[in-house]
C-alpha cells in the first residue's frame, strides 16, 4: 500500500485504518499499540510506530480527548545541570525516546533543568498550578526533596530510580546492583588484578545502587574491597579523561565506568599514555550507547553495560499514563546485560 501526496492538491490526511492496511494489523492492534504498548508484542509496536512516523499519522483529537485527561503536559524535573546533561548520551537518548513516544499518544514533555532548592521551589509551584497531568522525576537521591513535595502536592508523578523517602511514590528503574556485578565479575573473568570504579556523584542513588553491587560480586568472589578504588567525578568525557591521564595505571588493570562517555574519556587517556586498551588494561561502560572508539588512528568497541533504554522508556511512559488516568500501579525494576567486545579483549 502507498501513500503519496501532490503538491497541487491538498494532501490527504492518514487515517488509523490506512495505518492498519499497511501494517497488516487490525485498527484495535493500531489502538492497542498506542495506548497499551504492554498487550501487544514488542515487534508489533515497532512496526506500528515506525509506520505512524513515516506517513506523520495524528491520532483524530476528538478520540484523543477521550483517552486522556487535562492539557496533555508532562513536566520531566531533571535534577541535573544542562551542562552535564547535555554532555551525557542517557539523558540525550532518554528524551529523544521519551519524546517520540509521547508524541504518538498526542502528549507533549517539558523539561526543568533547575538544580537543588531552586528546582524544588520551581516543581512546587509548578505543581500546585494544576497546568501538568504529570511528572517524571530523574536522577534521585535519598530523601529527595521533589517527591515530598510532589507527594504533597497530589500529582500524579513517576520517579525513574529508587530513593529513600519516606514518602509513598511508584518508581521505574533498570537494575543498577545487577548491572555492576555483570561489569566487574566480567573483568574479573578477563584476568584484572586491580580495579578503578570511576563513579558519578556520591549524592546520586544510582551510584549507590553500583557500588551496592560492586561489593556483592567482590564478596561473592571472596575478594576483598581493597581490589577496587572508587573514584567519584561528574559524569563528563573531559572529567574522566583528566583524571585518567594522572592515574598510576599498570598492565592488569581494569576500568568499570559509570558511563560509556566516562569510558569514552578513559579509553582516550589510556591511548595518550601509550597503553593497549583491550590487552594490557581493560575498560567497561555502562549505557551501551557507544558502541565504538575511533582516536588517533584507533577503533575499539566498548564493552558496557547495556539498561535496553526503548524497553525503560516505554515501561515510564506505560505506567505514568496508567497513574494519570488513576489506575494502580506498582514499581518496576527491569533487568540489564552485559555486550563483551572489544574493550575487555572480546574480539
Amino acid at each position: 500500500m502507498k501513500f503519496s501526496g501532490r503538491s497541487d492538491k491538498k494532501i490527504k490526511k492518514i487515517t488509523i485504518k490506512e495505518i492498519a492496511a499497511y501494517t497488516g494489523f487490525s485498527t484495535s492492534t493500531i489502538s492497542r499499540a498506542l495506548n497499551h504498548p504492554e498487550m501487544v508484542k514488542e515487534e508489533t509496536r515497532d512496526k506500528v510506530l515506525k509506520a505512524i512516523e513515516k506517513f506523520n499519522y495524528h491520532p483524530h483529537q476528538g478520540a484523543r480527548s477521550l483517552r486522556k485527561p487535562g492539557s496533555g503536559l508532562w513536566l520531566a524535573s531533571v535534577g541535573d545541570s544542562f551542562s552535564t546533561m547535555s554532555l551525557m548520551p542517557y539523558y540525550s537518548t532518554t528524551f529523544n525516546l521519551l519524546t517520540k513516544e509521547l508524541e504518538v499518544r498526542n502528549l507533549h514533555l517539558l523539561l526543568s533543568m533547575h538544580m537543588g532548592k531552586n528546582d524544588v521551589s520551581v516543581l512546587r509551584t509548578l505543581s500546585s498550578m494544576g497546568i501538568f497531568d504529570g511528572f517524571l522525576v530523574f536522577s534521585p537521591k535519598d530523601n529527595d526533596e521533589r517527591i515530598e513535595v510532589l507527594a504533597k502536592a497530589e500529582a500524579k508523578f513517576l520517579v525513574l530510580g529508587k530513593s529513600a523517602s519516606k514518602c509513598p511514590y511508584v518508581f521505574v528503574d533498570t537494575d543498577g546492583v545487577q548491572g555492576a556485578m555483570l561489569a566487574v565479575d566480567h573483568l574479573i573473568s578477563v584476568g584484572v588484578q586491580r580495579l578503578w570504579c570511576i563513579a558519578t556523584e556520591r549524592e546520586f542513588r544510582v551510584t549507590k545502587e553500583r557500588i551496592i553491587g560492586i561489593k556483592k560480586i567482590l564478596q561473592k568472589r571472596g575478594i576483598s574491597f581493597d581490589f577496587c578504588t572508587v573514584l567519584h567525578i561528574k559524569p563528563t568525557e573531559q572529567k574522566a579523561y583528566n583524571l585518567a591521564m594522572k592515574l598510576p595505571v599498570k598492565k592488569g588493570d581494569g576500568f568499570f565506568c559509570f558511563a560509556d562517555n566516562i569510558a569514552l574519556g578513559v579509553i582516550k587517556a589510556l591511548i595518550d599514555r601509550g597503553v593497549s586498551v583491550g590487552k594490557d588494561v581493560k575498560v567497561v561502560g555502562y549505557d551501551n550507547l557507544i558502541h565504538k572508539v575511533e582516536y588517533r588512528g584507533w577503533q575499539l568497541t566498548l564493552t558496557s553495560v547495556d539498561q535496553n533504554l526503548p524497553l525503560f522508556v516505554s515501561t515510564i511512559v506505560r505506567k505514568l499514563f496508567e497513574l494519570v488516568n488513576n489506575i494502580e500501579v506498582e514499581s518496576e525494576v527491569l533487568p540489564v546485560k552485559l555486550i563483551p567486545r572489544e574493550s575487555t579483549g572480546v574480539a
